[in-house]
């Protein structure tokens, strides 16, 4: 997944170009309620996560991105706590780019497993989106919904309305971590830490190699791509075999985030608040655009730690890298602070909607943390 994918010409999608300011996302109370013809099928039962944690979880997390992720209520176990916790996005892989597409249909009970299996053969509705720029919305209908369909409408889009190289929004926020399943939050889904990362593989414990352990995600948010609720509640265009949806009521991309992104790993021996306050230190970077804040003291520590990206968006950079050290730690956080009509960035994270009453699919995390 790169740049250049964005770029490529499709299927040709009908869009129709309208710019207005201060647009807001369409929901279900905004058009009344949408009829379904799904509206029979139940929800799949949403599989709770279970992770456990030594760190200070409950401080990290209410400083984090109150947009994709909130704790919802608590409980009180012998010896300790549990956070009960929903995300609302989820990071875009790899393996499912090609299905994260606003009115991507996907099987309900694929969804928790991480497996996201498309629901195919049927006729499409086309689909109103609007793609947020900063003091502008651009609107149009996607006749025929598939990824190539938004290649088109994305770029055109940007065309329109984007002159030049824009700024891009950059945001950050850290959670210490005991154990590296901990990162399923940071990815807010069921994501395979170990695999995606290549720790805890063969057997092996999950549990930090060094004495103290972050983890970070930064983005830089280009724009977001945001499909209205359908009139008449239907993606669908007539009939389809109920065997291709199955019992459970599908789901559908509802919402995408474009831009640049880093899940970061961290690991050191140093003690944990100098290490914390060196690598925020270290993010303000992608802020100020400059490393005036940073001490000599904090990149020393910087230097010693042990550093792993997971990159999604910039030039072929998708993908986990290996970082050596400050200088490259800082080259990694200044790229892409830009964006235009030639490189939009990529999908990198998405929320879903379930068809049969359009209301937001979200991942629920016990978290336990020790006293």
């Amino acid at each position: 997944m790169n740049t250049k994918v964005l770029l490529a010409l499709g299927l040709t999608a009908s869009v129709l170009y309208s710019c207005k300011k201060n647009d807001k996302e369409t929901t279900p109370v905004d058009q009344g309620k949408p009829l379904s013809a799904f509206s029979h099928l139940p929800k799949y039962p949403n599989k709770v996560i279970y992770l456990t944690s030594g760190s200070d979880f409950l401080k990290d997390l209410k400083n984090a991105d109150k947009e994709s992720a909130s704790i919802i209520g608590s409980e009180t176990l012998p010896g300790g706590t549990r956070w009960i916790v929903e995300t609302r996005e989820q990071v875009v892989l790899p393996d499912f780019e090609e299905i994260i597409y606003p009115g991507s249909i996907i099987k309900g009970s694929s969804v928790p497993g991480g497996t996201f299996d498309p629901v195919v053969g049927y006729d499409r509705k086309p689909i109103t989106v609007g793609l947020s720029l900063v003091g502008k919305n651009v609107t149009g209908t996607i006749a025929w919904p598939a990824w190539t369909s938004t290649i088109d409408f994305v770029n055109n889009a940007l065309l329109s309305g984007v002159s030049g190289k824009q700024l891009a929004s950059f945001s950050f926020d850290m959670q210490q971590i005991t154990n590296y399943n901990e990162m399923k939050l940071t990815f807010g889904a069921n994501v395979s830490v170990g695999s995606v990362f290549s720790v805890g593989i063969n057997g092996t414990s999950m549990k930090i190699k060094k004495k103290f352990g972050l983890t970070a995600k930064f983005i830089q948010k280009n724009f977001t791509l945001n499909m209205d609720i359908p009139r008449d509640g239907q993606l669908i265009n007539g009939t389809i075999d109920p065997a291709l949806i199955g019992q459970w009521s599908p789901v559908y991309v509802n919402s995408i985030t474009y831009g640049r992104m880093g899940v970061v790993l961290i690991e050191s021996d140093d003690n944990y608040e100098e290490l914390s306050l060196a690598f925020k230190a270290a993010f303000n970077i992608g802020v100020v655009k400059g490393d005036v804040g940073v001490t000599l003291d904090q990149k020393a520590i910087i230097n010693r730690a042990s550093i792993k990206i997971f990159l999604v968006g910039g030039q072929g950079e998708t993908g986990v890298k290996t970082i050596n050290g400050y200088d490259e730690f800082k080259e990694h956080i200044l790229k892409g602070g830009e964006f235009s009509a030639n490189d939009p960035g990529v999908p990198l994270f998405f929320r879903l909607r379930y068809l049969s009453d359009h209301t937001l699919y979200k991942t629920n995390f016990n978290v336990d943390v020790v006293n």
